[in-house]
């Protein structure tokens, strides 16, 4: 029963830190969708495309930071 208990605690454990991963990845997202749709378009679009890629970037940036955090797999965490 003692086992039991503690896998039960473990499996909370876990399951909290996915839920911080996941909201980290989320967090991200959100972020970048806010700074894209702040964004005022101009007459060029090579200046667009990159005011675009910017934030864009730095999500792909921050979610590599939680891969790194959180994350577990090798090959994924090189990757990151």
């Amino acid at each position: 029963m003692r086992w039991l208990h503690r896998n039960k605690a473990l499996t909370r454990t876990a399951m909290a830190e996915e839920d911080d991963a996941w909201a980290e990845l989320i967090a991200s997202m959100d972020k970048m969708d806010a700074a894209m749709a702040s964004i005022k378009r101009s007459a060029d679009s090579d200046i667009d495309f990159v005011k675009l890629m910017l934030p864009h970037h730095q999500a792909a940036l921050d979610m590599a930071k939680a891969q790194l955090i959180y994350g577990k797999d090798p090959q994924l965490r090189r990757l990151a």
